[in-house]
């Protein structure tokens, strides 16, 4: 893997981010939504002013890329009202051939435990993916490197993600071996216990 370029995403990658997040994620929500959803929620992630998204190439192929954003607080409901048109398509969609995905969407807006004192004052990982062909090679590694550098340079001082508590034992130690600690669990719909996960930017 001697040609890696591990650099910032442009235009002409969502589509490749987009197919490696179903491909990584085979039997997750988000995969479930389809190619055309996560399409046009990666090209909003791009365009945000508070989003980062960077991709792993080999060769010419994207295989790993991370989305996170500078800001946490209220994320999510900017990056819609700032895409309304494109996330308004693609619910009316879903709500003809998955009702049920709209509405775990919509109660899942904002990850979080109400009864935890979370201002949400931290940048926020929201995916890291690595094609399961190069999975423990280090890419994720130097994603989280770079999304880390990048954060530090503007001044952020905290990142955060959520990951699921239960049948997750190696994605929590990964996470615990770069820095990151728990800093809360907390339940999504229907019934998701997830952990909440922070680290220091030093």
């Amino acid at each position: 893997m001697s040609e890696i370029v591990v650099r910032a995403a442009q235009r002409q990658d969502v589509k490749a981010v987009a197919q490696l997040h179903i491909k990584a994620f085979e039997d997750f929500f988000l995969s479930g939504l389809g190619g055309s959803f996560l399409a046009v929620y990666y090209k909003a992630v791009l365009k945000s002013c508070d989003g980062l998204l960077f991709v792993v190439e080999n060769k010419g192929k994207v295989i790993g890329f991370c989305a996170a954003a500078k800001r946490s607080k209220g994320y999510n409901k900017r990056l819609v009202k700032d895409n309304l048109f494109l996330f308004g398509i693609q619910g009316i969609k879903l709500s003809v051939t998955k009702p049920k995905a709209v509405v775990r969407l919509l109660k899942n807006f904002e990850k979080h435990d109400l009864t935890q004192k979370d201002e949400g004052d931290y940048a926020e990982l929201y995916s890291i993916a690595v094609d399961p062909e190069v999975q423990g090679s280090g890419v994720g590694k130097r994603l989280l490197q770079l999304l880390e550098s990048e954060l530090k340079e503007s001044g952020i001082k905290e990142l955060s993600l959520t990951t699921d508590c239960c049948n997750n034992d190696n994605v929590i130690a990964f996470y615990k071996s770069v820095g990151y600690n728990v800093m809360y669990e907390f339940m999504t719909y229907p019934h998701r216990k997830m952990y909440r996960m922070i680290k220091t930017l030093n």
